[in-house]
């Protein structure tokens, strides 16, 4: 769980129009490229606006980072992880985003080896790592 200073933190960044509450729109842009889906995004949301107003206040804010299922947060996580092996964006992972990923460790792997490693996890046998694919294999228990 993160410390409250940087959830207020977190908060204020999130809150782009200033207007001290956070909208649903606010909410899912920073915690989606943060790995949250926005299913999950919207019941977050829902459960934490005790109000009604549509907007999640300071106070509810924290109360939600607070109080959500650490289970929701690791998937999160684990999504990063994906984007991060994703290099071209595709939303699949491929013998290439693997190369760039183990040349940034300075490994130089053979493409062999790299397509093996993909054809383990590949569940729809696409030749690719989709992102439940890849939670599966790497991250079990976390999707």
């Amino acid at each position: 769980m993160a410390s409250k200073e940087k959830c207020e933190a977190l908060f204020a960044e999130m809150d782009t129009d200033g207007s001290g509450a956070l909208s649903q729109e606010e909410l899912r842009a920073k915690l989606g490229e943060r790995g949250y889906t926005p299913d999950n995004l919207d019941r977050m949301f829902e459960s934490s606006d005790t109000s009604g107003d549509n907007k999640l206040s300071l106070d509810e804010f924290l109360d939600l980072m607070g109080h959500s299922d650490p289970a929701t947060h690791k998937a999160a996580a684990c999504r990063r992880v994906f984007h991060d092996f994703d290099k071209d964006g595709s939303g699949e992972i491929t013998v290439e985003d693997l190369k760039k990923v183990y040349a940034e460790m300075n490994l130089d792997l053979p493409e062999d080896m790299l397509q093996r490693t993909i054809d383990r996890a590949d569940k729809d046998e696409s030749g690719t790592l989709n992102c439940e694919e890849f939670l599966q294999s790497a991250f079990p228990g976390a999707s």
